[in-house]
């Protein structure tokens, strides 16, 4: 009982280091944590990535603002030019 007890125990865990289950998982566990910390911005380059975003957003507001203008006025000026012939047909009659 204690010899199964002893081998379960050295399948879990080694002190010497070799790749049992737990310090497989511990090393992978360890390579997660890099990587998310490798994967995260530091706090000011967060701060930075914010506010290009926030004028990128606020300079895109502003070109479709102006293209909605320029939009409603080219619709205009169609108007207006399809309806110059039939305005010098009135003034010919």
């Amino acid at each position: 009982m204690v010899e199964g007890l002893q081998a379960e125990a050295d399948a879990l865990f080694r002190p010497s280091g070799q790749k049992q289950k737990i310090n497989e998982a511990v090393g992978r566990l360890k390579q997660r944590r890099a990587e998310l910390k490798e994967a995260q911005l530091p706090g000011q380059e967060w701060v930075r990535h914010d506010q290009a975003l926030r004028e990128a957003v606020q300079a895109k507001a502003g070109v479709e603002a102006e293209l909605a203008a320029a939009q409603r006025s080219l619709s205009r000026l169609q108007r207006i030019q399809e309806a110059l012939p039939v305005i010098a047909g009135r003034r010919e009659t």
